[in-house]
């Protein structure tokens, strides 16, 4: 049952003992010629053993295949005709380009098939296995025809139809990031023998929205490769997944390729982020960005130098110099992930500006504090530009008259800038003029009276102090002259004797000031004023005839001498006073014919001739007035300067007006015949008033100019022999 170690058919053994037992065996027989063959077993427990015969048919042949091709579907009938196919029933098998038909029915020289389906045509052979003949072949016999359609991944490989998604060929798109895409080529290739038509395609699936098939062909000829693409683009975050169904007229219809990626969170669109810069100390601007993507919140911080953020959303700087690193994030959400941009600002020094308050004209003699701010709040400091001023521990004061110019400023510091300078400028003028005939110090004129032939005083002051009360001071043949010689701020007892040209001058308390002091003589009348600007009157007299002046102080300084001022042989009147506010009297002359005035400044006293061009002339011919208008001149306005004034006895009217034209009175009616003008400051204010003086009743009257009202009315103090003392 196991020892047969041999078998021959014929002389030929077999090709292989497929199985064996006591009385049989499976073996493969050899190829030999056409006819019966004897059968020997040989094993060996028996030996040789004849055990039949074997006969060897004659090969079978196809001549023909009907039809000799078809669809690619199969189901159709084919004929195979030839000889030795079988012995009419032992036909087993029928394969027609590798696929097996099913047989219908069958003879020893013809069979009929019903032939299957090929997912793509092709051409093959036609096989006829039977019992009796084996296998008979015609090569390449039929043709499948139709197309085929196979799908090749980024790699190369084939994707068979619904396999599942792979890395490895592309269907699995892997992650990408949100707001990305990646695009994955494919091939579609006709692995058929006719035109392969794709007549549409479309995605579906749960993440369908995420992929998108582009350049699919509409047909493919036999053997030819096409290329297409699909873009994977998610939307969201996650695992996306699709079937793209490409339907076509192949047997694999629709093919369906699956397709699957991630999404991840993406990186937002860059921010752009440009705060303004430069930006100035203590200033706060609103920051603000554009760009970034998805819903996060933005926020904002200072990650280095002078900045801090307020309000979450402004930039506030600290300091003038440096740079805020200013650091702005937009968080991420579930699609995106945070990002943030970086801006340089640069400090700034913040503007500031000083404001620095008007300063009002001032006399010769004040002092100002001087006040100024800075909007940064640092001190500032003040100078002299030009003029005649100096300043001390913020104090302003004047060494002469003129326009003084002070700056205010402010140098800044790391803060701020330095600011613009700020320019003010003062006028100075003289200091004002001190009361005349103020006997008591209280800054107003007093009512005061001489009589010429006893030489006795009587004063009365404004609020009803009586001063002098029959106090003797001169003669017969003295005048009395209104001054301030000692500079202490109250008017002297003067009296000048014009026959000898002699002086004598006491205090209101009975101090002799000067006795006998010589400086004049006949034809030299005397003059009041202080023509050296040291606060005290000098003693001055004018030549009316020469044009000629002399004047000397109490120390015996000579100040002018022989000094030409006027027109010899002319009725020029001497009206000297302070002209151009520089605090010192000035030689000035009135022709009271023509009306007309001339001044020089007393600083040049001496300088030159009776002329225009004389150096330091301050009026030169200038009408105001006429014949019948006395000189009435003094400081009208309280600036310091002295007016040009004249009184018409006859009509009683004032005309008063500055040097530089600004009329004050004109027409004025205080007075009229019998009344003498004996002007002075009657109330203190340091502006000069229209007096006239009834001497017949000694009555006194008083208008102010500065104010338009009157000031005294009918007020008693004097009499028939007594006369008004005044400014000479």
């Amino acid at each position: 049952g196991s020892d047969i170690t041999n078998v021959l058919i014929g002389a030929s053994p077999v090709l292989g003992i497929m199985g064996q037992g006591t009385n049989w065996a499976v073996v493969i027989a050899p190829s030999n010629t056409i006819g019966l063959k004897s059968v020997f077993v040989q094993s060996e427990s028996v030996g040789q053993t004849e055990v039949g015969g074997f006969t060897y048919n004659p090969a079978g042949t196809i001549f023909e295949v009907s039809p000799a091709s078809g669809s690619c579907t199969g189901g159709y009938p084919v004929v195979i005709t030839g000889t030795n196919l079988g012995n009419g029933a032992d036909i087993t098998n029928v394969t027609v380009c590798g696929v097996s038909a099913f047989i219908q029915n069958q003879q020893g020289t013809q069979v009929m098939v019903t032939v299957g389906s090929l997912p793509f045509g092709l051409s093959g052979d036609v096989q006829v296995c039977s019992v009796s003949f084996g296998e008979t072949v015609k090569k390449d016999a039929f043709t499948y025809i139709g197309p085929g359609m196979m799908m090749l991944g980024t790699n190369g490989a084939v994707i068979a139809s619904e396999s599942g998604a792979s890395l490895a060929n592309g269907s699995d798109f892997g992650s990408v990031q949100l707001g990305g895409v990646l695009t994955n080529a494919f091939a579609v290739t006709n692995i058929g023998n006719s035109t392969l038509t794709i007549s549409g395609a479309a995605t579906n699936g749960a993440g369908s929205g995420a992929f998108h098939c582009s350049g699919l062909p509409s047909s493919i000829p036999a053997g030819g490769i096409s290329g297409f693409s699909v873009r994977f683009a998610p939307h969201n975050t996650g695992p996306f997944t699709a079937a793209l169904h490409i339907a076509n007229n192949s047997a694999a219809t629709p093919y369906i390729l699956r397709l699957a990626g991630t999404g991840l969170k993406g990186e937002q669109a860059p921010l752009t982020f440009n705060p303004a810069s430069p930006q100035a100390f203590n200033s706060t601007n609103g920051l603000s960005v554009s760009g970034g993507s998805g819903t996060g919140t933005v926020c904002y911080a200072v990650s280095g130098g002078p900045g801090r953020i307020v309000g979450a959303t402004n930039l506030h700087i600290t300091s003038g110099t440096g740079v805020a690193i200013v650091v702005a994030v937009k968080a991420g959400d579930d699609n995106y992930n945070s990002i943030a941009a970086t801006a340089f600002v640069a400090a700034a020094k913040t503007d500031q500006a000083v404001v620095f308050p008007a300063i009002p004209s001032q006399r010769l003699t004040n002092e100002v504090a001087l006040s100024a701010s800075a909007s940064s709040g640092l001190p500032v400091s003040f100078n002299v530009a030009s003029g005649p001023g100096r300043i001390a521990a913020g104090i302003l004061s004047f060494t002469g008259t003129g326009i003084v110019r002070v700056v205010a400023s402010q140098a800044g510091n790391t803060d701020y800038a330095a600011a613009i300078p700020v320019t003010n400028q003062v006028t100075v003028t003289g200091a004002p003029g001190r009361a005349p005939g103020d006997y008591s110090g209280d800054g107003i004129t007093a009512l005061t009276v001489f009589d010429p032939l006893t030489g006795k005083w009587y004063c009365l002051t404004r609020d009803g102090r009586v001063i002098m009360w029959g106090l003797e001071w001169g003669g017969p043949g003295m005048i009395p002259v209104e001054g301030d010689f000692d500079r202490d701020g109250i008017t002297d007892q003067a009296v000048y004797d014009e026959a000898t040209g002699t002086w004598y001058i006491r205090g209101i308390e009975g101090e002799i000031i000067a006795w006998c002091l010589e400086w004049g003589g006949p034809g030299l009348q005397p003059v009041t004023g202080d023509f050296d600007g040291d606060g005290a009157t000098d003693f001055a007299v004018y030549d009316e005839l020469r044009g000629l002046w002399y004047i000397r102080t109490l120390g015996g300084m000579i100040l002018a001498w022989a000094c030409e001022w006027g027109c010899p042989g002319e009725m020029m009147r001497p009206v000297a006073g302070d002209y151009d506010g520089d605090g010192v009297a000035d030689l000035c002359v009135y022709d009271e014919p023509n009306g007309l005035w001339y001044a020089l400044s007393g600083a040049a006293a001496g300088a030159g001739a009776f002329s225009v061009r004389a150096p330091g002339v301050i009026a030169w011919g200038v009408n105001w007035g006429g014949f019948g208008y006395e000189p009435v001149h003094g400081d009208y306005d309280g600036d310091g300067i002295f007016d040009l004034a004249v009184y018409n006895e006859a009509s009683g009217k004032w005309y008063i007006r500055t040097l530089s034209g600004v009329t004050q009175a004109s027409g004025l009616a205080w007075g009229g015949p019998g009344l003498t003008a004996v002007p002075g400051d009657y109330d203190g204010d340091g502006a000069w008033d229209a007096m006239v003086y009834w001497q017949e009743d000694g009555i006194w009257y008083a208008w102010s100019i500065a104010r338009g009202e009157p000031l005294l009315w009918c007020a008693p103090w004097g009499g028939l022999a007594l006369e008004p003392v005044m400014r000479k």
